[in-house]
């Protein structure tokens, strides 16, 4: 009797698993060609699947049926989705390439005017056009610079900037900025680290405002016309 039971629960067993619809995994993919730091959707469009893998190609993977990542280095990758039955015995593959290109970057180094000196701690805000940088509206992204009077910026458009820099020197006394010297990059070049030296100078709050009395520097460069100076720029 015994005998019977256990083979008929093998039958059911075969039964169930050749039931079992063999899936098919397909995907779709938000962008095929992204930058550095990018973030990328993977939509799932597989049927008869209850279980999923996804390798990213870059030593990083996923169990969700919807993922999202960005990698961190360029190159060419080969993702690969696998969609399992319920029971697991039972798989698909899907795969499909993405090509990541070098971030699109802005290195800025700060002098004040004049001077071989530095500035630390500068407090950099980007725009992306003369009438938000004109009134402190949309900031695109903002930092400080670091010991060595430098801040990068990355994963930004291939497209000009406008960039406010300041430093309280003395507080409610003097201030460093570059309001009159110039405020705007030429469009960035895409794929690399385009480079650029800023500079400011002291200017004098007055009764509790900022003037624009220059404090020890007299030049007066026209903002609305001059860009800043740009160095080579760096390939990845």
């Amino acid at each position: 009797m015994k005998k019977i039971l256990l083979f008929g629960i093998s039958i059911l067993a075969i039964f169930a698993i050749s039931c079992q619809k063999q899936p098919s995994a397909t995907f779709k993919m938000s962008k095929e060609v992204v930058d550095v730091g990018e973030t990328i959707s993977f939509t799932n469009t597989s049927t008869d699947a209850d279980y999923y893998g996804w390798d990213f190609g870059d030593g990083q993977s996923s169990i969700l049926e919807n993922p999202t990542h960005t990698f961190d280095a360029k190159g060419t990758y080969n993702i690969s989705l696998y969609a399992y039955s319920e029971n697991g015995r039972k798989k698909s593959l899907a795969a499909a390439s993405v090509i990541v290109y070098p971030s699109t970057d802005l290195s800025l180094t700060v002098y004040i005017n004049g001077q071989s000196t530095r500035v630390d701690d500068c407090i950099m805000k980007l725009f992306l056009n003369y009438t938000d940088w004109l009134n402190y509206t949309n900031t695109v992204d903002t930092g400080r610079t670091d010991k060595a009077g430098k801040i990068i910026f990355r994963g930004l458009e291939p497209r000009v900037y406008y960039i406010d820099a300041f430093k309280v020197d003395i507080p409610g006394y003097r201030y460093l900025s570059n309001w009159y010297i110039g405020n705007a990059t030429n469009p960035l070049k895409p794929h690399v680290v385009n480079n650029y030296t800023m500079y400011v100078e002291y200017r004098l709050y007055k009764g509790g405002k900022k003037s624009y009395k220059v404090v020890k520097l007299e030049s007066q460069i026209n903002k609305h016309k001059t860009t800043l100076e740009s160095s080579s720029n760096q390939a990845y």
